[in-house]
């Protein structure tokens, strides 16, 4: 039972001590009101009202509760006013990130957000560039790492990072064995990848640069890089990470020449992109993805 709302029933009736204007007074119509007035007493096992044909009064036992249903949503009201208060005092950054980010860079763009000094506590969240466009566009987000290229209105955007990859390869591969591995090299399996729906410009980028080598574009669907690693481990397929720490019995992680399947992430936020909160936020983000791009190429 809804006891918050069924004390404002008994508060309502007591008040107006007719049912058809503390339905009114509630926005409710009066059978549900006095449905919810029954409840209440069967749940308490006492009778509230007196009623008649003329006239609603309360009894010995209404009159000796209905003290206490007041204090009941008076404590609820200060209780609501106190919880929004502390969430509007409370300055969040809501941070999207894509889910073939690496868990050590999501750490990191955290990190430097927390310290730009630009909100007390950051929000972090994983999903795909098309929800994650989508949350920014609503006001959902206040700033998100997407994959490039992406379709974006509406929405400032910062400059591109490319951020080299491995491929997860797996042991009874042939090309497991190279030294130097090239993608033309990666042919036989199919490429565990996020699928078209999360960011379909990227995706038919890769798929081109499968072709333009002659090896196979069939594709698995695989929407971070444990989920690739999982395929490569199973021998269905060779996928493609950022994570230099990811590894597994059975597969091997290799650099490719050239880097030609980089994981390209680009900043976004919502419009205008001149507040200075916004900015100072965007450059802390993007200024995480450089250095951890850089960390992983020494």
């Amino acid at each position: 039972m809804d006891m918050i709302r069924h004390a404002q029933f008994f508060v309502a009736v007591a008040d107006e001590l007719h049912f058809g204007n503390a339905a009114r007074r509630l926005g409710l119509s009066q059978p549900p009101l006095s449905q919810g007035i029954r409840r209440l007493e069967e749940a308490w096992n006492v009778r509230l009202f007196e009623r008649s044909a003329r006239a609603v009064s309360l009894t010995a036992a209404g009159h000796e509760l209905l003290p206490h249903a007041r204090d009941l949503l008076s404590t609820a009201d200060r209780l609501d006013e106190r919880a929004r208060g502390y969430e509007t005092s409370t300055v969040r950054v809501r941070v999207g990130v894509v889910p073939q980010m690496s868990a050590r860079l999501g750490a990191s763009i955290v990190a430097a957000v927390a310290a730009s000094g630009e909100g007390e506590r950051v929000d972090l969240c994983t999903a795909s560039s098309a929800t994650l466009i989508e949350r920014i566009t609503r006001g959902q987000l206040d700033v998100a790492v997407v994959v490039h290229p992406s379709l974006l209105t509406k929405v400032h955007a910062g400059p591109v990072n490319r951020m080299s990859t491995y491929a997860l390869v797996p042991q009874a591969h042939p090309a497991a064995d190279l030294d130097v591995l090239r993608l033309r090299d990666l042919s036989g399996l199919a490429w565990a990848i996020p699928p078209r729906a999360h960011q379909p410009s990227a995706f038919d980028l890769t798929v081109d640069a499968f072709e333009r080598c002659g090896i196979s574009s069939r594709t698995i669907s695989a929407a971070d890089g444990r989920g690739a690693l999982a395929l490569a481990a199973s021998g269905q397929a060779i996928g493609l990470t950022i994570d230099d720490t990811l590894e597994a019995v059975g597969v091997v992680r290799r650099s490719i020449e050239g880097d030609p399947l980089p994981l390209r992430l680009r900043t976004i936020c919502a419009l205008p992109e001149s507040q200075r909160p916004r900015t100072i936020v965007l450059a802390a983000v993007d200024d995480a993805l450089r250095d951890f791009d850089q960390g992983a190429r020494r």
